[in-house]
């Protein structure tokens, strides 16, 4: 927060103290010390929070052309046109082909996880909630009973999400799915193998890991985040699009879709989450690694805060740079050629762990502070 917000704040905060509303500052302190013996009202506001972020991580489908030539369901994904939907789902949903060769402009390599998904998402429910197991003893004479907690509070169970999400024109969002869920069952059938590494590491390769963040009003601070331990999806709505009625000139059933999502486990509110989610995102760019490497260096000092809104920071051995959190509201907002507003999409998350801000970082050739 630069000295200016900080001065405001205060010159505001000073000019209702004298109302009948009083200062809010006061009335927080106030409302954790003491008892309010005048049982009024008081000034501190509601939570209003931003719905945030939901980032799902790309999973390691072995979609190598001599695996997926063993069914004949998969040949549409051995097309050559780099910009279609099908190279941009078999590059998304198996990484390792762009380091082998297999170009498509769609994907970002370096991005750990799929904005496809983040940027069409319309809800989510199905997250489990924190309850205590407890045990009550038998009924005495007098009908008195004992309760006391009787297991633990880790989510360690099988759940299901359901995900909706925005469909687009071309139904890219249902092919998407569709090869991912298909992909599943021909692993079980035999007819597909996965990576050799995963099947001598005994891993599930078709896994993604569910990542919630909800921010403040600005959009800037994490006020919540949890992540699944591991889901996959299980179904996909082939069903709708071969609808049929001639009531509506189109086929309405198609614009939203419903993905529901097997889920294992699940961590809210630790920080734990927000380095795992920074080391997930180290895992696929070298820059963030630098960057996690950094920030876990050493004290944090003010370099390391990073805080100051208006400022872009640069990171030592770091190709990448802050996108000061200003410009963030106004990405796109211009036609013009201006590198300040071009940012959006091109822009990669990371947590804070001092802070607690969700940052923005873009390769330094792409903004270049003044």
């Amino acid at each position: 927060m630069s000295n200016d917000e900080i001065v405001l704040d205060s010159s505001i905060d000073q000019l209702i103290s004298g109302t009948a509303t009083g200062s809010i500052k006061r009335s927080i302190f106030n409302n954790l010390y003491g008892i309010n013996a005048k049982g009024t009202g008081n000034a501190v506001p509601r939570e209003k929070l931003s719905p945030g972020f939901t980032f799902f991580t790309r999973p390691q489908l072995n979609l190598t052309t001599f695996n997926i030539s063993n069914y004949r369901g998969f040949y549409n994904l051995l097309t050559e046109v780099e910009t279609s939907y099908q190279r941009f789902t078999r590059n998304t949903l198996d990484p390792r082909l762009a380091y082998n060769g297999l170009r498509c402009p769609l994907v970002d390599k370096t991005n750990a996880f799929i904005p496809f998904l983040s940027n069409n998402l319309t809800s989510m429910s199905g997250f489990p909630d924190l309850t205590a197991p407890t045990y009550s003893s038998e009924s005495g004479l007098y009908g008195e009973e004992m309760s006391f907690v009787d297991g633990v509070t880790n989510h360690y169970e099988s759940y299901d999400i359901d995900a909706t999400f925005k469909n687009l024109k071309g139904s890219p969002l249902l092919y998407f799915f569709y090869t991912w869920v298909k992909y599943q069952t021909l692993v079980f059938e035999g007819i597909l193998n996965p990576y050799l590494d995963m099947v001598t590491e005994n891993e599930i390769d078709y896994n993604t890991r569910i990542y919630r963040i909800t921010l403040d009003q600005q959009r800037r601070y994490i006020t919540y985040m949890g992540c699944t331990g591991a889901s996959f999806p299980i179904s996909v709505p082939t069903g709708s699009v071969f609808d049929y009625s001639t009531d509506k000139p189109f086929n309405g059933s198609t614009a939203d879709f419903n993905i529901r999502f097997r889920c294992m486990g699940f961590t809210p509110f630790e920080d734990l989450v927000k380095y795992k989610f920074n080391q997930t995102q180290a895992i696929f760019n070298p820059d963030i690694r630098k960057l996690l490497e950094y920030d876990m260096s050493g004290p944090y000092d003010s370099t390391r805060l990073r805080e100051e809104p208006d400022r872009a920071y640069e990171i030592p051995g770091c190709n990448y740079i802050k996108v000061p959190h200003y410009l963030i509201s106004k990405l796109d907002s211009t036609l013009t050629d201006n590198q300040h507003y071009n940012l959006n999409h091109r822009s990669i998350p990371y947590c804070n762990l001092a802070t607690g801000e969700l940052e923005w970082f873009c390769d330094k050739s792409l903004f270049k502070p003044r």
